[in-house]
């Protein structure tokens, strides 16, 4: 590649960051008012999200991510068959939302008792993907392509 064309294919990536950015923001927004309720109990995966800007020779690629161990269950949901989900983690969201159940006689649960509910249930019927990425750039196609417009232009 000649000096002139790798010059440009840098100035074309820098510009892209701040499009890389606007995107990103876009999906925070989109999480933090996700519905029925938001991709945000711990933040964990709010804070773990960014992006890079990757010339790879052929395309220049905007790369969104979160980098969270649980992604691909926020993201494309998950269906556990024949394996349990872990207790522990689904105890410890009982315990930060605070709930508060009643069984059959009126008598309140413990953390664990209603963990183990909400065990069983994921078990089950697994859990509902929230393409969050893949949503925020099917509604925003429109802006995000002014948004490459105006950065290349």
């Amino acid at each position: 590649m000649s000096d002139l064309v790798t010059e440009i294919r840098a100035e074309i990536k820098q510009r892209l960051e701040d499009v890389a950015e606007r995107i990103k923001n876009r999906v925070e927004q989109k999480i933090v008012n996700y519905k029925p309720y938001p991709i945000r109990d711990t933040r964990a995966f709010l804070d773990a999200l960014t992006y890079q800007v990757i010339d790879d020779g052929d395309y220049i690629i905007i790369k969104l991510w979160s980098n969270v161990p649980y992604t691909r269950h926020i993201l494309g949901g998950s269906v556990y068959g024949a394996k349990m989900p872990p207790l522990a983690p689904i105890e410890a969201w009982v315990k930060r939302r605070q709930l508060s159940w009643v069984d059959k006689k009126n008598n309140p649960m413990s953390p664990k008792q209603m963990a183990f509910i909400i065990q069983k249930k994921i078990h089950k019927n697994g859990i509902k993907p929230r393409h969050v990425f893949a949503e925020v750039i099917n509604e925003d196609m429109g802006k995000i392509e002014q948004w490459i417009e105006r950065a290349l232009s």
